[in-house]
């Protein structure tokens, strides 16, 4: 990790497996139901179900008038401990986002760790660091409720 580099974590805790957990990600249409209402993004490429190393998924992104594809690229993938993206395209100059699961008492421990470093040096961060935080925080606060709710209707009994 460069001295340029920041890293953004998110954990939640969810009443379910570990196993669900990993299965919901591994679903072809997780990531469409994982992303916010208020992101304009759309897959170019279809998605395919897994979390295998080397799986590919291209995006069109527009943050206000700009737009830009984006390349999210699965480098590692260790079932049901861990799995991870390198993205290329749009803002930033390095992404890598880490998505680790951990057993609890409860359930399942998610973990979201993005290291990132926006283009333009100083002045990226200085315009768009703040902005891209707080975005980050939203989008993983829905993230994880959408993860949540998912995963532990899955395992709660009928009827309860």
């Amino acid at each position: 990790v460069s001295a340029m580099h920041e890293v953004f974590t998110r954990s939640v805790e969810i009443a379910a497996p570990v196993g669900v957990v990993w299965g919901f990600h591994a679903r072809a249409d997780a990531l469409g139901r994982l992303t916010p209402p208020w992101v304009h993004v759309t897959l170019v490429s279809a998605p395919e179900p897994g979390l295998q190393a080397g799986k590919r998924v291209v995006l069109r992104q527009r943050v206000g008038p700009v737009r830009f594809e984006l390349v999210a690229v699965h480098v590692a993938c260790e079932e049901e401990r861990l799995f991870a993206d390198r993205v290329t395209g749009g803002p930033f100059k390095y992404w890598l986002h880490r998505h680790l699961f951990a057993a609890t008492p409860a359930g399942c421990r998610l973990t979201d760790e993005i290291t990132y470093e926006l283009r333009g040096g100083a002045l990226g961060r200085l315009v768009a660091g703040r902005m891209l935080r707080r975005e980050l925080a939203q989008m993983f606060a829905f993230r994880h409720a959408v993860t949540r709710r998912i995963c532990e209707e899955e395992v709660r009994p009928v009827g309860a």
